[in-house]
């Protein structure tokens, strides 16, 4: 069966079995970050910098903190109008 510069088989009509050229398998964006248009992310690390991204756990663990934080807040605000 003939193939094509790359590999495949020429004639073959199931798509699902060609493969492309092999490369990097992903796109960069013009300040050279990944760009995954819109497929999942898996196995983040947590962030390190300001603009990484975040996994699911760390926004849990944060949101959670920021929410005992608030809860502490409404407490003392509480107190405070009470002996207004």
């Amino acid at each position: 069966m003939p193939v094509d510069v790359f590999g495949r088989h020429l004639g073959n009509k199931r798509k699902d079995h060609s493969r492309g050229p092999p490369g990097v398998g992903y796109k960069f964006t013009l300040n050279g970050d990944y760009d995954v248009e819109h497929k999942k992310l898996c196995n983040l690390a947590s962030p390190a910098k300001p603009f990484d991204a975040v996994n699911l756990l760390t926004l849990t663990q944060t949101l959670e903190q920021y929410q005992k934080e608030e809860k502490k807040i409404m407490m003392i605000c509480g107190k405070i109008l009470k002996n207004v």
